[in-house]
């Protein structure tokens, strides 16, 4: 597998790895993305599986400080009688190179957990009216040289929304989220409207 490489000097602790992300047409596409990928879909409605991605890293002579990443991943989806479960975790760990300011991070991780309902599913209705809760939490430091920057870059988020699906490839979304980052911890609020469909 291919892909645009990461920029090694704009990784830090507040972004994890966001701000590396090169843009558009300026991408440089010169490493090759190690995958593997393994899922457990022999049980109808359960999806389970684990990914490990590495990644060399792009770098300008003098500006490099980590030499690659590693990507773990587990998730889990299950869906039964109009219940939808989405279990997903991650960690990347950072390879840093020798003399290194602290305030780089060594590793990120993540979590997600997505539960809904189709409360027509019962129902003579081909549509879908899905109210929805869903839980994350995440640290882009969540092992740094400076313990600061992992309290700092804690965060939370908790959704409730729901989706309305008059056929299978459209859906209309709303959500309300309640954020929190770092500590002392900032607190945002959040509201989202949004459509979508599948060609």
């Amino acid at each position: 597998t291919l892909m645009e490489g990461l920029n090694s000097a704009k990784i830090d602790s507040g972004s994890g790895l966001r701000s590396s992300r090169q843009k558009g047409f300026e991408s440089k596409l010169e490493n090759v993305l190690i995958g593997i990928r393994t899922d457990w879909v022999a049980t109808p409605g359960l999806r389970t599986g684990v990914s490990w991605n590495r990644n060399q890293l792009l770098y300008n002579e003098g500006e490099q400080h980590f030499e690659s990443i590693d990507l773990l991943e587990a998730h889990l989806q299950a869906e039964k009688f109009g219940t939808r479960l989405v279990l997903e975790a991650a960690t990347i760990l950072y390879s840093k190179l020798e003399n290194q300011s602290d305030s780089l991070p060594e590793s990120s991780n993540g979590f997600i957990a997505e539960l809904g309902y189709n409360v027509l599913y019962n129902t003579a209705h081909p549509q879908k009216l899905i109210p929805w809760i869903r839980y994350s939490a995440w640290n882009t430091a969540a092992s740094s040289g400076i313990s600061r920057f992992e309290e700092e870059n804690k965060n939370s988020k908790l959704e409730l929304g729901i989706a309305i699906l008059p056929s299978p490839a459209i859906v209309f979304k709303a959500d309300m989220g309640f954020a929190s980052k770092g500590k002392p911890s900032t607190d945002i609020s959040t509201v989202n409207l949004g459509m979508g469909y599948m060609f």
